[in-house]
């Protein structure tokens, strides 16, 4: 099994990148994202946020309102780290059970905060995805509509990369041609050579 680690902040592109490799490698994503919507989803995490952040967190189902929960946190990195250490415990136990059985050779982990997880160190291949600040909040809030505020904050409050902890870094502005980038990528993750080309940099 080859596991793949792809990062980068948001609206930088990394899932496109993830779909795009999965699709040609035909490997399986894992993503941490969707994973802890489920685990918020939990109620025993929805009694945990409700007591530490706040009842009206909790919407008229009795689910968790991610905006108004991310607002919270977002802004506040001890906050952040409070959610994070509860709710990473439970998408650990999904994430470690679909790890051990999937039937895919390649494994391609999709996170923001994969640095800071046990799985960055696990990682065959580590790729981080950068994009300018400018277009990566442009799409974020033609995405997912957020504020210009908003997005600051979250920004402010988001993790820092090193680009040296990295076996490939994509610079994902729009510029060059992802296709190609694609390609490269797998055939030299399929030969298992040591990545040099001119779309990416060190």
């Amino acid at each position: 099994m080859i596991i793949i680690g792809i990062t980068g902040k948001s609206g930088s592109g990394k899932s496109t990148i993830c779909r795009a490799l999965a699709n040609k490698l035909d490997g399986k994503i894992i993503d941490f994202d969707d994973i802890s919507h489920k685990c918020l989803a939990q109620q025993s995490i929805i009694d945990f946020v409700s007591e530490t952040f706040g009842k009206d967190i909790i919407n008229n189902n009795g689910e968790i309102d991610r905006k108004k929960l991310g607002e919270i946190v977002f802004c506040n990195t001890a906050h952040m780290n409070t959610l994070n250490d509860v709710v990473y415990k439970e998408m650990i136990k999904i994430i470690d059970n679909i790890i051990k059985y999937s039937n895919k050779r390649y494994l391609i982990l999709d996170y923001l905060l994969l640095p800071q997880t046990k799985y960055f160190d696990k990682c065959n291949y580590k790729i981080l995805v950068n994009a300018s600040i400018k277009t990566r909040f442009e799409r974020v809030m033609e995405r997912d509509g957020l504020t210009l505020d908003y997005i600051t904050k979250r920004e402010n409050n988001s993790i820092d990369f090193k680009e040296n902890d990295f076996d490939i870094v994509i610079n994902n502005d729009g510029t060059k041609d992802l296709q190609n980038i694609n390609d490269e990528i797998v055939k030299k993750i399929t030969k298992g050579e040591n990545y040099e080309n001119s779309f990416l940099c060190r």
